[in-house]
């Protein structure tokens, strides 16, 4: 399980620095641009992020969060990966599947950029949100490594 833990822990790291950068650069960078501009790159952004390996690191933390808890619990009644998988599935795949990317969606398909004031603030508040999951599902993670 050393193994499987430490590719978890990889994995929560990744997608904390990937939504941190979002939240902290990113965004800030397009909001300091053109709507046009910020709306092409925002939506070129969204279709190349759509890959195997973005893929990995975002399903990754589910699968192997589920399988950690299932043997931590089972073989030592701790709840620290459990709490940090259920932190990821709800504070970051949910709003994720259920905010995020219908607001991508709806970006792809807007006709003009008068969406794109409204997606820059809440897109932002959302992924902010998934950063600070991810890191305290790291942290819930580390509790266990440690303890």
């Amino acid at each position: 399980m050393n193994i499987l833990s430490l590719l978890y822990l990889l994995l929560l790291a990744l997608s904390s620095g990937l939504y941190f950068v979002f939240s902290n650069t990113i965004m800030k960078a397009l909001s300091d641009s053109n709507q046009d501009i910020a709306t092409f790159t925002m939506r070129k952004i969204n279709k190349v992020i759509q890959n195997p390996i973005f893929l990995f690191v975002f399903l990754g933390p589910l699968l192997l969060g589920s399988v950690l808890s299932w043997y931590h619990l089972s073989a030592n009644g701790s709840f620290w990966i459990l709490l940090s998988f259920l932190t990821y599935l709800l504070g970051v795949f949910l709003i994720t599947i259920l905010v995020n990317v219908p607001m991508n969606n709806r970006l792809d398909k807007s006709i003009d950029e008068s969406y794109w004031p409204y997606y820059l603030v809440y897109w932002t508040r959302f992924n902010t949100v998934r950063y600070l999951c991810c890191l305290l599902a790291l942290i819930f993670l580390f509790l266990e490594l440690t303890t």
